[in-house]
């Protein structure tokens, strides 16, 4: 298509949306990223390791790899795999689901900027997650710009 041409969708018909915003789904009552340590994070993640992998998979060679840096330091596929088993197991209470989801680095600088732009700054704040990588890069107060 040449570049003077444009296409028009004013025919089409956008369903209407139906959702609950975050903030009313669940409110944000997550710690911030500072008030866990290093060494809390460490014992997490080592206690979520012992719990919800199996022998099998702590040998594994292939998952023992980098796979992710945190914000305390870099993680395996097999302590992701634990840490997000933590995240979602429902027979820990809220707060400690809330702890394990901080830990998680799962958004990336641009996923956490493209999720605020959708769905806004209590969405990204009620998802949890370790936003430490987006304010390195996007800087301080990048979420209330």
């Amino acid at each position: 298509m040449p570049a003077t041409m444009t296409r028009s969708y004013a025919h089409a018909e956008i369903p209407p949306v139906n959702f609950t915003p975050a903030t009313e789904r669940r409110p944000v009552t997550r710690p911030a990223n500072a008030e866990l340590t290093a060494a809390e994070i460490e014992a997490m993640v080592q206690a979520a390791v012992k719990k919800y992998l199996t022998p099998e998979e702590m040998t594994n060679k292939q998952a023992n790899k980098i796979y992710r840096r945190g914000r305390t330091r870099y993680f395996t596929l097999n302590e992701m795999c634990a840490v997000l088993e933590g995240a979602t197991d429902e027979s820990l209470s809220e707060a400690e689901q809330l702890q394990f989801q901080q830990i998680c680095p799962l958004l990336t600088p641009d996923r956490a900027m493209t999720v605020k732009n959708l769905w806004g700054k209590e969405h990204l704040l009620a998802c949890g997650g370790d936003l430490t990588l987006a304010e390195l890069r996007f800087g301080k107060g990048w979420l209330d710009q």
